[in-house]
């Protein structure tokens, strides 16, 4: 998976490597998923939601060149992959799950596989876990129109943000970095976040937690970039 997916995609960080290396993808997909764990494709996990592909784990990871002594907040748990990967590289990790069931699982796997550095609630993007920040890091894991502005104030200046825009089966991640007064500079980066869906295809379309456009909110544009921020 790591020479055949990550190497020849121009994955370089040697720790995002071996990590990507050491945890073990087949424990955080169902038993009928198994065969497909270390295949180059999303996979579903039930309650509607699936498992990105092991490429954007590692490009996700490698965009925030983590050092080993960050927060991380991480809006989609899922199956907790992504979550491993990063608490891997990373001091702590903060991950919400807006699904209960998927987070009651994600919780168990997490304690039974050891990792102390993980918290974990139920919750949404548009709420973060003010509680514990400011965070050197944001990612969403899940398809989203916007920047919830909650996140934009938890993170902390010169932190990275990362989400992704699209749809379930093809999109692609947007990196900005938080400058003072709460301005977002947007990155340049070579990589995109596209994948076929692997298992029965989910039928909710819209993000989750996003809670849709709500009229009486207010919207403005990031600078420097078409998306906009929720206030």
């Amino acid at each position: 998976m790591v020479r055949e997916q990550l190497i020849v995609r121009d994955i370089k960080d040697e720790r995002v490597l071996d990590v990507m290396s050491l945890v073990e993808r087949h424990r955080f997909v169902t038993e009928m998923m198994k065969e497909y764990a270390y295949d180059d494709m999303v996979i579903t996990i039930g309650e509607g939601e699936t498992l990105a592909q092991p490429y954007s784990v590692a490009l996700v990871a490698e965009l925030l060149k983590l050092k080993g002594k960050e927060k991380i907040l991480e809006v989609g748990t899922g199956s907790g992959y992504q979550t491993a990967v990063l608490a891997e590289l990373a001091k702590e990790v903060y991950t919400i799950e807006s699904v209960g069931a998927l987070k009651i699982e994600a919780e168990e796997r997490f304690e039974a596989l050891g990792y102390k550095n993980i918290r974990i609630k139920t919750g949404t993007a548009d709420e973060g876990w003010e509680e514990y920040a400011p965070f050197d890091d944001v990612v969403i894991t899940y398809p989203i129109s916007y920047i919830p502005q909650k996140l934009i104030d938890q993170l902390k200046i010169g932190g990275k943000l990362i989400i992704r825009i699209g749809d379930r089966e093809s999109s692609k991640a947007l990196l900005v970095e938080k400058e003072s007064g709460s301005k977002l500079k947007k990155c340049d980066f070579k990589g995109t976040l596209i994948a076929p869906v692997v298992g029965e295809k989910p039928t909710q379309e819209v993000a989750r937690g996003s809670g849709g456009r709500s009229e009486n909110k207010k919207w403005k544009t990031v600078e420097g970039s078409k998306w906009k921020i929720k206030q």
